[in-house]
């Protein structure tokens, strides 16, 4: 299993995404323009599911409320990746679209597949 190591730069600083199956990563990232009336929140899980094909559990909505959840499932590992930095990439820059950008607020990781390294 492999390894791969992306950084996405974000106006204050760069948001590291590592991964690999024994070690994944959630997110959660909020944009907040009171000023603009902009509070929502965002939240990217990963998990590998029971047909050995990888999942995205995207939750999304405003602050307060109860938000929607969508599950994207995908064949490969680098498939995943790629459509998890493309996501993550929209949200960090997505200041011209709503008004502001999206921060990272949490990120977790998460051990599923042995109790090693936690």
């Amino acid at each position: 299993m492999r390894d791969s190591r992306t950084v996405l730069r974000e106006a204050k600083g760069e948001v590291p995404l590592v991964y690999s199956p024994k070690n994944m990563q959630d997110y959660r990232l909020k944009a907040i323009d009171s000023d603009k009336g902009i509070y929502r929140w965002y939240e990217i899980k990963q998990a590998p599911d029971l047909l050995g094909r990888w999942s995205l559990i995207i939750s999304y909505g405003r602050i307060g409320r109860k938000g929607r959840s969508k599950v994207m499932s995908f064949d490969s590992l680098e498939e995943k990746d790629k459509f998890l930095q493309k996501t993550l990439r929209k949200r960090l820059t997505s200041e011209r679209r709503i008004g502001c950008n999206y921060t990272l607020i949490k990120e977790d990781r998460i051990s599923f597949l042995s109790s090693e390294g936690r």
